[in-house]
Order: C-alpha cells, then sequence, then structure tokens
C-alpha cells in the first residue's frame, strides 16, 4: 500500500468536491479526508457511487456528506452549499472537478455537453456568493478543472 505523506495536514479543514462520486474527482475526496479534511461528496445521478465514497471516507476517519447537485443549476449549487455549511460549518477547499464526458463529434459536444460544462463552471466559481466570502477569509482554498 502506499504511504500518503500529507495525513493529518488539513485535520479541521472542510473540503467540497464536486464530480466526486468517480474517477479523478474520487482520488481527490479521498486524498483529502488522508489528509484530515472531512469531504463533502458531490455527485449527480444515482447515489451508489458516490455512497462508495462517502463510505471510504468514514473508513478513513474523517468527516463525510454525500450532496447530490447538477452544478450546472445555479438554485442546485446554492442548495449545495447551503447544506454544507449547515452540516460542516463552513467550506475551506472548493475543488471544482465535476463535468461532462460525451464521446461526440466536437461540433454536438460543444453545443450540447460543452455549453452545460461551461455553465457548471460559471455558477460553481463567478455566482455563488460563497465564493467571495472564501477568497476573504484566510486558508480558503478553490481548485478548478477538469481533466
Amino acid at each position: 500500500m502506499l504511504q500518503f505523506p500529507f495525513r493529518g495536514l488539513l485535520g479541521g479543514q472542510k473540503a467540497l468536491v464536486t464530480g466526486a462520486s468517480s474517477g479523478i474527482g474520487r482520488a481527490i475526496a479521498l486524498a483529502l479526508a488522508e489528509a484530515g479534511a472531512d469531504v463533502v461528496v458531490n455527485f449527480i445521478g444515482p447515489p451508489d457511487a458516490a455512497d462508495e465514497v462517502v463510505s471510504a471516507i468514514r473508513k478513513i476517519g474523517t468527516q463525510a456528506i454525500p450532496i447530490p447537485a447538477d452544478v450546472s443549476q445555479e438554485g442546485q449549487v446554492q442548495t449545495m452549499f447551503k447544506r454544507a455549511i449547515e452540516e460542516l460549518g463552513t467550506v475551506d477547499i472548493l475543488v471544482n472537478h465535476a463535468g461532462i464526458q460525451s464521446n461526440a463529434p466536437i461540433d454536438k459536444h460543444l453545443c450540447d455537453g460543452g455549453c452545460r460544462f461551461i455553465r457548471g463552471l460559471k455558477w460553481a466559481v463567478s455566482r455563488i456568493a460563497l465564493i467571495d466570502s472564501l477568497l476573504r477569509q484566510r486558508r480558503k482554498r478553490i481548485a478548478g478543472f477538469r481533466a
């Protein structure tokens, strides 16, 4: 088994990871938990995969909360942040990883899934009041990317 060199580094921090139920988002959520952060596991669709991530995080010893939300929908993002703050008290780290994977011609992807993905990034990063408060507080971090 790999040794995790950052165990405890993020103790007491609260993280929200969008797209955390699979792939890279899942790996990020687990790594944050290994580093000591409590993690909101955002997902869209059936909860089975998110529940597995939550279970794995809890086995690590940190708190995990699954919250479904389509990050391309402003209202769902606002509700997600409200619930995260109600349950964890704050959000110190935001990893904006959610995205849409589509195997389609580029023109079809850009008009359909791509527009939805860009809308999701826009709402999750630039339109939510929480982001402003995160940036004003010390030690708050935001990471936005998509593989």
